[in-house]
């Protein structure tokens, strides 16, 4: 939290809101490797969310619309989704 200045959870999300430059590209040119992401015990799923790539296949280079966010743990919560339970800067 503190490492994307917010007090809390919800703070933290505004202030990485706040970095994206251009929302559309930063939810539409995303792409997480495959090995980003690791399953984990009971239920849990590791995600290197310091690997987001912005660049897709055939686009030129240029710059990333927005922040990597981080070392994520997620939590499954009886099969409604998941819960980030745990986070580290990357």
């Amino acid at each position: 939290m503190a490492a994307h200045g917010g007090g809390d959870c919800p703070g933290a999300v505004r202030a990485l809101a706040a970095r994206v430059d251009d929302p559309g590209a930063y939810v539409n040119r995303l792409w997480l490797p495959g090995q980003a992401t690791q399953p984990g015990p009971a239920g849990t799923l590791a995600v290197d969310a310091c690997q987001l790539d912005f660049g897709g296949l055939a686009s030129a280079p240029r710059p990333d619309p927005g922040p990597q966010i981080g070392h994520l743990t997620l939590t499954q919560q009886h099969g409604e989704g998941h819960q980030v339970t745990a986070y580290r800067p990357c």
